[in-house]
C-alpha cells in the first residue's frame, strides 16, 4: 500500500512539475535564438484562431462605440483582414522571422553585448489540470507596448506534451498593432 501511495505522489509532482520543465524548454528555444525549437512547442492551428478571435472581438467591440457612417463596414473589413494576416505569418516561419533581427552575428575578437530582455516575467496562473498562463511584460522602445502585459496560453496535448495554443492580447496592444500595420 505505502508503494502504491508514494507512487501516485511521485506521479503527481511530475503532473504538476511537468509545465515548469516545459516551459524551461520554450524559453530555452528563445534563448538560444532556436526558432525550430519554438515550433516544436507552439500549435499554430489553434494559435492562429485563438489570435482571429481576439481581434474579431477587438473589431465588434469597437463597432458597437463607433458613429462614423462607415464603421459597420470598416470594422468588419480590418477583422477579415487582420485575419487573413494572421493566417499569412503565424505559422512554422513566425520564430524565424521574430527572432532575426535581434540575431547579430559578432567576429570572434569582439565582446558580445547582452541586450536587454524585451519581455519580463510578470505571473503564472493555472487554469486547469490541461491548461497554464505565462504572464509577460513588454520591454519595448515603443511606448505604445512597453510596459503591457501578455499572456502564453499552453494547454496540455498529450499527458506529457504541452504547446502554446493562445497568446492573450489587451485591446490596447491589439490597437497599437493595428496602428503600426498602418490602421
Amino acid at each position: 500500500m505505502r508503494h502504491i501511495l508514494l507512487a501516485t505522489l511521485i506521479l503527481l509532482a511530475i503532473a504538476v512539475l511537468d509545465p515548469l520543465l516545459f516551459v524551461a524548454g520554450f524559453a530555452d528555444g528563445f534563448l538560444r535564438n532556436n526558432p525550430a525549437q519554438i515550433s516544436g512547442y507552439t500549435d499554430y492551428p489553434a494559435l492562429r484562431a485563438h489570435l482571429k478571435e481576439q481581434f474579431s472581438g477587438y473589431e465588434q467591440r469597437r463597432l458597437t462605440n463607433d458613429r462614423s457612417p462607415f464603421g459597420f463596414l470598416k470594422h468588419p473589413l480590418r477583422g477579415a483582414i487582420a485575419g487573413l494576416l494572421i493566417d499569412r505569418y503565424v505559422n512554422p516561419t513566425f520564430p524565424r522571422r521574430l527572432l532575426a533581427p535581434s540575431h547579430h552575428t559578432q567576429p570572434a575578437n569582439s565582446p558580445s553585448k547582452t541586450l536587454p530582455s524585451p519581455v519580463g516575467f510578470s505571473g503564472f496562473s493555472v487554469h486547469s489540470f490541461n491548461r497554464f498562463t505565462i504572464r509577460l511584460i513588454l520591454h519595448l522602445q515603443d511606448p505604445q507596448f512597453n510596459g503591457r502585459v501578455i499572456g502564453l496560453v499552453f494547454s496540455r496535448r498529450h499527458f506529457w506534451s504541452w504547446k502554446l495554443t493562445d497568446i492573450r492580447l489587451s485591446d490596447p496592444v491589439i490597437h497599437a498593432i493595428f496602428q503600426k500595420a498602418g490602421g
